[in-house]
């Protein structure tokens, strides 16, 4: 039986969050396998450009990825990826400023340059390895209750719930 990795998982959904290309990130489910496909060239399909219209403007391996998309999104065989309207990073910085009892960091996120202001403090205060281990575990949570929603096993091959 195919099992979904964690750490595969992880390093989607973050990609997908952080993605300012405006890629889709996919879950194929006949392959058991991540996907991402530049949303310009579903955009493309979508308004009607045939598949030689669509050679003419991208690569072949591309064109095909695309309509293999649309043939699995008609058969229910797509599962998309949470992105960055679904995970909100701000709550995550919120809840590391709580889980540190930080109160000069949750007041800095509270404002204008917040990202920015957020990792500027967990340098100086030398959290910087502990907020990537916090995040990761979010993600991995995240990735866990969605394979659940969508009834997929997976496997924990990091290691990062194993005490619990």
């Amino acid at each position: 039986m195919v099992q979904l990795l964690l750490s595969e998982g992880i390093d989607i959904f973050q990609a997908s969050v952080e993605d300012n290309f405006g890629d889709i990130y996919y879950y194929d489910t006949d392959t058991n396998n991540f996907k991402q496909i530049n949303e310009e060239i579903i955009d493309s399909v979508e308004m009607g450009e045939t598949q030689a219209e669509l050679l003419l403007a991208y690569d072949k391996s591309n064109v095909d990825d695309a309509l293999d998309y649309f043939e699995k999104q008609d058969l229910g065989k797509i599962l998309p990826v949470p992105g960055r309207y679904d995970i909100n990073q701000w709550d995550n910085m919120q809840q590391f400023a709580l889980y540190k009892d930080s109160a000069d960091l949750n007041e800095a996120i509270h404002g204008k340059g917040a990202f920015r202001l957020f990792r500027l403090m967990i340098a100086q205060k030398g959290w910087e390895d502990e907020w990537y281990d916090f995040e990761e575990r979010l993600y991995g949570k995240e990735v866990i209750r969605w394979a659940k929603e969508h009834q997929i096993d997976y496997v924990d091959d990091i290691g990062l719930f194993d005490d619990e």
